[in-house]
C-alpha cells in the first residue's frame, strides 16, 4: 500500500514500511536484507506484495538514507522493466 500523505510504501505483510530517510542500517535489520553491500542501491531478489500485486523493488540510498524506491510490477513471472 502507498500512504498518500507520507509517501511511505507498506508491504502487504505489514511488517516492513519504506519511508523517506529510512537508514540503510535499519533496512539491514529487516528480513528483506539478504546480505551483501548496501551502497547506493540494493535490489530485492524476491518479489514483494504491495496491494495484492507482486513487485520487484530497488532501493536507492544516499548518505545511508533511503531516497528512492523503484517498483517494477511482475506480470506472468516477468517484470515490466526490460532491464531485469
Amino acid at each position: 500500500m502507498l500512504d498518500n500523505i507520507t509517501g511511505s510504501i507498506i508491504l502487504d505483510n505489514g511488517n516492513i514500511v519504506f519511508s523517506s530517510g529510512m537508514s540503510s542500517e535499519t533496512f539491514m535489520k529487516t528480513p528483506l536484507y539478504k546480505g551483501g553491500i548496501v551502497d547506493n542501491n540494493y535490489l530485492l531478489k524476491d518479489t514483494q506484495e504491495i496491494s495484492g500485486k507482486p513487485f520487484l523493488l530497488t532501493l536507492f540510498f544516499n548518505h545511508e538514507k533511503l531516497k528512492e524506491v523503484h517498483l517494477s510490477e511482475v506480470i506472468n513471472g516477468l517484470s515490466r522493466d526490460k532491464n531485469r
